[in-house]
């Protein structure tokens, strides 16, 4: 898909773009949730929030990791939550 317009200039020493407010297709959401709900994730807000001191994104001390519908039970709450 065509981001342009979802295209924000950041100043952060990590990134010089982020890509917010983007649309995502119900159809597109129900897949990427069926894709992944047996894979493992450490948090429900995937925009902010990792601990970046390796210069890797990680999960934040004390953060567990759960399986995935533990922070996405559904394909709305994915799509609702995850850049916010």
């Amino acid at each position: 898909p065509n981001l342009g317009p979802w295209i924000q200039q950041v100043d952060q020493s990590w990134r010089k773009e982020r890509v917010l407010n983007v649309p995502l297709c119900k159809e597109d959401c129900e897949q990427w949730w069926e894709d992944c709900r047996t894979s493992y994730t450490c948090k429900s807000n995937w925009h902010k929030g990792w601990n970046w001191t390796s210069g890797f994104n990680k999960c934040p001390v004390g953060a567990a990791c759960q399986p995935f519908h533990f922070y996405f039970p559904t394909p709305t709450v994915l799509c609702n939550e995850i850049w916010t």
